[in-house]
């Protein structure tokens, strides 16, 4: 077994070991990404290891950006705030308007959910474009809405933020019990323990910290077979069905779907290659997420792309004959060193120095 790879799982086990001695840790940037790592990245990058499927210097280079990304992650987190951006930060909000904002945010976002049910499906394939991005982005505001109108019925306790909240919440519990959605899952729970947190000061105990790195473990192989089985209807059947060992085993076949699998044939792509994007990717997707070609017109949206699509991180392991699968993610891991070569762990420290800030 690679050296790096424990250096990565010690690393992860000594920021858990300071959660589970103090569990309100899981709420500060550094500590909830060794979360993240451990239960996503780790469980993948041994499975990819033990199986012997790629070059020695491919998983060097995998497990040392993950390393870097993690260690980054810490050490963004530890460097002094600046005191001007922290005055800055201290705000006075109106209790009304913050309320009445969460109810609105709420409304919008529910209404554009149902215009999305109501595309046609040839409108909605494995990626939006056009007006169901549009859509989306409204629709997705519902995480907004639904932490002001949690929050002021947490603290002011009248039903009408309390129904909000309700209504809030099923557009991404749909998404989580009808197509087994993994992000809208981490999202509603993060809001629940964040907003309990802030208005109440609740702390998540130590037991259901652990308990939930074993269930965030468990649910990343078990969300395709989840996904697989609400095609049919049988979703709440399949936990019945799931053998756990041969779940994990699955991270060792390398014909099976590994978001990690596709970091790491990015890192190989970008390194043997040298294509990198410098930021260019990142520039892209803003411009595709955000700039609405039906309104501002196709030409002036495409005006605005910038470099080759061919060396975009999904496209740049063709060069090694792999092809990243539909629906899965490339990892924050694979697309910042395609960006910027190892420096693109940099991308952490610079996220952990605003979190430092913002808690």
């Amino acid at each position: 077994m690679n050296g790096l790879f424990y250096l990565l799982v010690a690393l992860c086990a000594v920021m858990l070991g300071a959660v589970i001695m103090v569990p309100r840790r899981i709420y500060e940037f550094p500590f909830f990404m060794a979360a993240a790592f451990a239960c996503f990245i780790v469980p993948q990058a041994y499975g990819i290891a033990v199986s012997q499927s790629a070059p020695p210097e491919w998983l060097s280079d995998l497990f040392l950006n993950c390393l870097l990304c993690l260690a980054c992650c810490w050490a963004g987190y530890r460097l002094s705030p600046r005191e001007q951006l922290l005055r800055g930060l201290r705000i006075q909000v109106d209790a009304g308007r913050f309320s009445i904002a969460g109810l609105i945010l709420t409304g919008i976002a529910i209404i554009f959910e149902v215009m999305i049910w109501r595309l046609p499906k040839e409108a909605l394939g494995t990626q939006w474009t056009g007006v169901a991005t549009i859509y989306h982005f409204f629709s997705n505001q519902v995480f907004t809405g639904f932490a002001i109108c949690f929050y002021c019925a947490l603290v002011y306790k009248k039903r009408a933020y309390w129904i909000f909240a309700a209504v809030g919440s099923i557009t991404p519990i749909m998404a989580i019990v009808l197509r087994g959605r993994r992000e809208p899952a981490a999202l509603l729970v993060l809001t629940i323990a964040l907003v309990c947190f802030f208005a109440r000061r609740i702390v998540v105990p130590r037991a259901v910290v652990v308990g939930g790195l074993l269930a965030g473990t468990i649910a990343v192989p078990a969300a395709q077979l989840y996904r697989q089985a609400a095609e049919t209807g049988e979703q709440f059947q399949v936990f019945k069905r799931i053998d756990y060992g041969e779940l994990f085993l699955q991270y060792s076949n390398p014909a099976k779907t590994s978001e990690v699998r596709n970091a790491m044939y990015i890192i190989a792509a970008a390194k043997t290659t040298g294509t990198y994007g410098y930021g260019a990717y990142y520039w892209n997707r803003i411009v595709f997420a955000f700039v609405p070609a039906q309104i501002l017109g196709k030409d002036f949206k495409d005006s605005l792309l910038i470099g080759d699509r061919e060396d975009d991180p999904t496209q740049v392991t063709g060069y090694l004959g792999y092809e990243v699968p539909n629906g899965s993610t490339i990892t924050c891991v694979g697309d910042t060193f395609q960006q910027f070569w190892f420096l693109g762990c940099l991308f952490y420290l610079v996220v952990g120095y605003v979190f430092r800030h913002l808690w």
